[in-house]
């Protein structure tokens, strides 16, 4: 389903993200990360090629739109996944990206990210 894409999974609720990386390899994806901060995302990042992540939008340590803004530059296709409404900055910066609602399944989360990667937003 996923093609040998690689996924970054930014997360810091451990068991999500260890959830969203075993469906991620088991869709034929390669998992980057799981990472839980901006800094560590960012980092990845500046060292990695990344063909879509999957971003919590808000993390222990501030909100995920730094590393949203940098893959949008490489146009790489984003799926936010939050279990709270999307905070209006956010919204209004990225209104149009997709969203995953939590609690969801992994594998809805994946199905959703390999729509966005054969028909990017």
């Amino acid at each position: 389903m996923l093609n040998r894409c690689r996924v970054l999974v930014v997360e810091d609720e451990m068991m999500v993200a260890v959830d969203l990386a075993a469906a991620v390899m088991e869709a034929d994806g390669e998992v980057l990360g799981p990472v839980a901060t901006v800094d560590e995302a960012l980092l990845l990042l500046s060292r990695e090629v990344v063909g879509a992540a999957i971003l919590d939008v808000r993390l222990g340590d501030r909100d995920v739109a730094p590393v949203a803004r940098v893959l949008l530059t490489y146009g790489t296709p984003v799926l936010f996944h939050s279990a709270s409404e999307i905070p209006a900055e956010i919204a209004s910066e990225f209104g149009g990206l997709p969203t995953c609602p939590k609690p969801a399944p992994a594998s809805r989360v994946i199905r959703q990210l390999a729509a966005l990667i054969v028909s990017p937003a």
